[in-house]
């Protein structure tokens, strides 16, 4: 890894608020210049599930847009007890690196009845020159 003298910068990253009374894809995001390491994943609960614990899953996929090879990052799966209004559900302690042409896909896997979630994940900078990525195209 290069540093660049770069600070070690960390963000929380806000992939998508809605419901998550559906299974499916429901946010992606992929780096366009720089490698972020995923540290944490977490669901802000916006709106009390109801009969039916939610499962989110966070995959990293090699290929951006791509379903093929993708490898789950991390699945939460709160109990309706601990899925309420307010609470954050979250996993951290991951060191999943995103590089750019690769992206995270949030999906739901199990819905609930009712409710609704800010999906998220905590990032860190993985500094790296662009001409080691393969997948950097240089227009000059």
């Amino acid at each position: 890894m290069y540093d660049h003298g770069q600070s070690n910068e960390r963000s929380d990253l806000v992939l998508q608020g809605g419901l998550i009374t559906t299974t499916g894809i429901k946010a992606t995001w992929g780096p366009g210049y720089q490698p972020v390491k995923i540290r944490a994943v977490y669901l802000i609960i916006t709106t009390t599930p109801t009969v039916t614990p939610p499962v989110v899953n966070f995959y990293r996929r090699p290929t951006a847009g791509s379903e093929t090879a993708k490898v789950l990052i991390k699945a939460l799966n709160p109990s309706l007890a601990q899925a309420v209004q307010g609470n954050v559900i979250f996993a951290d302690g991951l060191d999943v690196q995103i590089n750019p042409g690769e992206d995270i896909s949030v999906d739901v896997g199990t819905a609930s009845t009712a409710g609704a979630a800010i999906m998220g994940a905590f990032t860190e900078s993985a500094w790296e020159k662009p001409g080691n990525n393969a997948r950097m195209v240089e227009i000059v």
